[in-house]
C-alpha cells in the first residue's frame, strides 16, 4: 500500500502479494536451470506446473495460499527454496555475493514462519553433505555454508527469541476443521 503511495485499495494490495507469492518459485526454477546448464524451457514447464497444480493445504499450492489463506507458511517456504539456491550458487561459483542475499532471505524467512527452520536446517545438512562429498572441498566453503545461515538467524533473533523464551505461552491452533459453529 505504502508502494503504490495509497493510490491502491487494501485487498487489491493483498492481491497483488498474493500472486506475486504464488510466482515466486518461477524465479528459482530459472535460478536451477541456469546454475545447471539446463534449458530455460525445463524452469518454464516446472513453473507451469506449479501454478496449474492445486496441490493440499500442506503443500504450498494454490490451495494452500489462496483458499486457506496462508501466505506466512508458503512466502517462508519460497523464501527458503530461493535461499537454497542462492546458497548453491555461492558454493558452486564461488562468489560471496550470494551470501548476503541468502542470509537475508533466510532471516526473512524465519520472521515469516519460524517453523521453517526445518527447512533451513535441511538444507545446511544438505550442503554440508555436498561439501563433505567433493574432492575440491576447502575450510573456506564452510565459511559460505555456516556464515549466511548464521546471519539469517541473526536477523531473526528479535523474533525468535521471544517466541523461545515463552514457548510455554503459544499453542497451535489446527485449521484443518472446527468442532462446532461456535469454535469457528
Amino acid at each position: 500500500w505504502a508502494a503504490s503511495l495509497g493510490q491502491m485499495s487494501i485487498p487489491m494490495v493483498h492481491t497483488w502479494a498474493v500472486a506475486l507469492v504464488f510466482v515466486l518459485p518461477a524465479i528459482g526454477f530459472f535460478g536451477i536451470a541456469r546454475l545447471a546448464n539446463l534449458n530455460p524451457w525445463i524452469a518454464a514447464f516446472a513453473t507451469v506446473g506449479h501454478l496449474c497444480v492445486r496441490g493440499w493445504w500442506w503443500s504450498g499450492g494454490s490451495y494452500e495460499l489462496i483458499e486457506w489463506g496462508l501466505i506466512t507458511n508458503v512466502l517462508a517456504a519460497y523464501l527458503v527454496f530461493l535461499a537454497l539456491l542462492g546458497l548453491a550458487r555461492a558454493l558452486d561459483g564461488g562468489s560471496n555475493r550470494w551470501l548476503g542475499l541468502v542470509a537475508l532471505l533466510i532471516g526473512w524467512a524465519e520472521v515469516t514462519n519460524p517453523r521453517s527452520a526445518l527447512a533451513v536446517a535441511t538444507i545446511l545438512a544438505a550442503a554440508l553433505i555436498v561439501w563433505w562429498t567433493d574432492s575440491r572441498r576447502s575450510s573456506q566453503s564452510v565459511w559460505r555454508l555456516a556464515l549466511p545461515i548464521a546471519l539469517g538467524i541473526g536477523l531473526a533473533a528479535p523474533v525468535l527469541m521471544p517466541l523461545f523464551r515463552y514457548r510455554d505461552l503459544y499453542y497451535f491452533v489446527p485449521y484443518q476443521h472446527y468442532a462446532n459453529l461456535h469454535a469457528w
